[in-house]
This record gives C-alpha cells, sequence and structure tokens, in this order.
C-alpha cells in the first residue's frame, strides 16, 4: 500500500509519535503537518483548511468526515459550499453521520461523486461490521443467566455462615466489567464484594499482634465456601477468594462497610503483614456513566472493543487501565458524539493515541491513584494503529473483505470479515 495515496487520513494524537522499522515509515508518512494536530480544531472551516491546502486539492483525493449532520447545514450539499474548497464539483468527499441521509433531498451533494446511488457512497459497510461486532461479543441471554447463578449462589453461601439467611442478592454486589456493563464475550471472571457484618472485623482484630488478620480472615472465608461447594477448587489469591467451577471463575472479595455516605469499603491486602485497603468500587460505574453520557453513548462501546483487542492479540494492559484510557481518549477526540459510523476511525485514532501515552499515566477513579502504563504494550498499539489505517482506508473504498482482513488482525474473528 503506497503510503503518499493515505496523507489525507486524520490521524488524531497528543503528544510524539516514536515509531522505528516498516511502521515508521509507514505511520510517519501519515503524521504530516497537514494533519498532524497537538489539538484538534473545533470547527469543520478550520479542519478543512488544514486538510485542504492549495496543493492539496480535494479532487486528489481528500477527505473529511463531518462530526455531526446539523453542522453541514440543511439540503443543498449539506452546507458542502462552506467549507473551503470542498465544493461539490471540485470532487470534494464528505461523510454525513447516518448513510440514509444521504438519499433525500437531492442526494445531499452526491453530485460530487461518480455515482449518485447510495451503494457507491464510501463507508458502506461501517455501520453493519461495527454493528455485527458488538453483536458478536454481547455476552448471550445463558452466559449472563450463569454469570448471575454463580454470584446468586456464593452469596445464598455467605449469608447462611454469617447472618443465618439464604438471600441470594442481600449483602453482595457484583463490580468490576459485570457491574459496569463492560463484558464481552466469552466472559471472565464474576468479580464480587461481600459484605460481611462488623462484629467479624472486630473478631478478627483481637488477633495477636504479628498475626495477618487479613490472610486469616481470606482464610476463614474460603472454609466456609468449601464446605457449601466441596467439589470445586477454592482458593485465597491476595485480597480474594476465588472459586473455581470448571473453568467459570467468580473472585470473592470479602469487605467491610467504611462509609455508607460515599459508599468506600475495607477489603483485604495481605502482603507485607496485612492491612486494609479503602476502595470506592461504585466510582468506577459512575466514571464510565458519565462518560458514556458526555460521547453519545461511545464509552462502554470502546471499552468492549478494546478489550477484544486485549485479548485477540495479548496485550499486556489490564482492562481497569484500558478503561481509563478509553475515558481519557474520548474526552479529547473530536467526534466523540458520533455513531457507530465513525467507529473505524475511533478504534484507529484511539491507537494513535495510545502509543503517545507510553510511559505516562492515569488516575485511578475514586482512588485518586496514579497509575503508570509503561510501554510493554507499545508496539501491539502501533501495530494496531498500522492496521485500523489500512483497514479505515479500505473502508472508504468500499473493499470490504480487504477491510475485514486488516480488521481482524487486530480484533480476531468476532468483527466480521464479510457483511
Amino acid at each position: 500500500m503506497d503510503p503518499t495515496q493515505h496523507s489525507r487520513v486524520i490521524i488524531i494524537c497528543s503528544g510524539n509519535v516514536s515509531l522505528t522499522g516498516d511502521n515508521a515509515v509507514y505511520l510517519n508518512s501519515l503524521f504530516t503537518d497537514e494533519v498532524a494536530m497537538s489539538h484538534k480544531p473545533t470547527d469543520q472551516n478550520t479542519l478543512a483548511s488544514m486538510l485542504y491546502p492549495t496543493s492539496t486539492h480535494p479532487a486528489s483525493g481528500g477527505i473529511v468526515r463531518p462530526h455531526m449532520p446539523t453542522l453541514l447545514g440543511q439540503a443543498e450539499g449539506y452546507g458542502l459550499r462552506s467549507m473551503a474548497g470542498t465544493q461539490p464539483a471540485a470532487g470534494g468527499i464528505m461523510r454525513p453521520q447516518m448513510p440514509t441521509l444521504l438519499a433525500q433531498a437531492g442526494g445531499f451533494g452526491l453530485r460530487s461523486m461518480a455515482s449518485s446511488t447510495v451503494e457507491t457512497l464510501p463507508w458502506a459497510y461501517v455501520i453493519r461490521r461495527f454493528n455485527g461486532f458488538q453483536s458478536a461479543i454481547a455476552l448471550t441471554p445463558n452466559q449472563c443467566k450463569d454469570g448471575r447463578t454463580k454470584f446468586g449462589g456464593l452469596t445464598a453461601c455467605l449469608n447462611a455462615a454469617y447472618r443465618n439467611n439464604n438471600s441470594q442478592t442481600d449483602n453482595a454486589f457484583m463490580i468490576g466489567s459485570w457491574a459496569k456493563d463492560t463484558c464481552i464475550r466469552p466472559p471472565r471472571d464474576v468479580d464480587m464484594y461481600y459484605v460481611l457484618p462488623n462484629e467479624v472485623y472486630y473478631r478478627f482484630e483481637q488477633y495477636a499482634a504479628g498475626t495477618n488478620k487479613q490472610s486469616a480472615l481470606l482464610q476463614e472465608v474460603k472454609r466456609k465456601l468449601s464446605t457449601s461447594y466441596p467439589t470445586s477448587s477454592i482458593r485465597g489469591d491476595g485480597p480474594i477468594v476465588l472459586a473455581d467451577f470448571h473453568g467459570a471463575t467468580v473472585e470473592v472479595a470479602p469487605a467491610f462497610l467504611f462509609d455508607a455516605e460515599e459508599r468506600s469499603y475495607y477489603v483485604c491486602d495481605t502482603k507485607n503483614g496485612g492491612r486494609y485497603m479503602t476502595t470506592k468500587p461504585f466510582q468506577e460505574v459512575v466514571e464510565i456513566d458519565n462518560s458514556d453520557g458526555r460521547t453519545n453513548g461511545n464509552t462502554r462501546p470502546l471499552i468492549r472493543l478494546l478489550k477484544c483487542w486485549q485479548d485477540s492479540c495479548n496485550v499486556p494492559v489490564k482492562s481497569y487501565v484500558l478503561e481509563l484510557l478509553a475515558i481519557k481518549f474520548l474526552d479529547t477526540w473530536k467526534y466523540n458524539n458520533g455513531g457507530v459510523y465513525y467507529y473505524d476511525w475511533m478504534c484507529r485514532d484511539f491507537f494513535a493515541w495510545m502509543v503517545s501515552q507510553a510511559n505516562g499515566a492515569v488516575i485511578g477513579s475514586g482512588s485518586l491513584e496514579i497509575i503508570w502504563l509503561g510501554d510493554d504494550w507499545k508496539t501491539r498499539a502501533v501495530a494496531a494503529c498500522v492496521r485500523a489505517t489500512k483497514a479505515c482506508q479500505f473502508e472508504h473504498e468500499n473493499d470490504m473483505v480487504a477491510a475485514g482482513d486488516e480488521w481482524q488482525k487486530i480484533f480476531g474473528t468476532y468483527i466480521p470479515r464479510n457483511v
């Protein structure tokens, strides 16, 4: 693929991108003065002037995808005349928010293209591909039921042991991807807190000095679960008790309510003699909810796509860190209120941006903990950026299979090759 044919592809990033080898030759050709932006223009005219200087008239292949149809005006080309150098007669290519809009009002500027039929429009397969992708990685009803059943069974067991009732819901709640609605197929561990009575805390506080009270507490919880699940593997694993139900795992974090108003909890840390850590598990859900509200519901889909990349390419980044990166990226991305029609660009621009974050840090939700990113994952992000850039160009050209091939190198076979 000739890099010069991609000099109009928009790659949005902050900071410097350091690449080596063939990836450097290919990607550095994209980060030209025309499109490499340390900040994003705030209006379409500015973006057009950056993308289409005199020497790069849209007739030579310039591409711009509008943020929202309303920004483009009404009918008669949807305001194409308002963009410098992109009169329909000059061959300028626009990407409205929804392809179905192009069937109305005289083609909405289809005069600028070789054919006036909707089938010849660029990006014809993006919505179907990414809708299919999201459906393919969503948990099935049976998988959801299985996770809830395991959660309910363990909750009932611990309620019977500590409170003399068998409620499957009281004193426990899911955390992690199940609570945040960011699960993907195949389902990962079910993470949960079980809130112990305060008297259990005071009982363990009576242990002799030098005793690892947190480790002792985890061992007690393990014994109580093992009594009810004698054929399952139950073991302590750091701050949690891990119950393995023939490959389906539930991680139980014994907890004590610390502050009801701020919904904070003590959980065990068995390292260095043991201590309790204060956590705010609901704050992570709130952060994703708020981000989804700011970005037209795009945060959770992006997180799920990134988890699929994590699985497919064995990316050494924790899921929680990917969530924080997705939120941070979307807060700066120009098209963060676009719909599924923009998901090809969203993936490409995220990977380019992520490369620039190597050896940086993110701040944990609620805890305000500084999490250093390192760069062990950087080569995989660079490879994903290269492949996504190629896929985006193929999507623009409506080369369905070639685009699918590139996407599958990133996300595996859950993203459809043919749509």
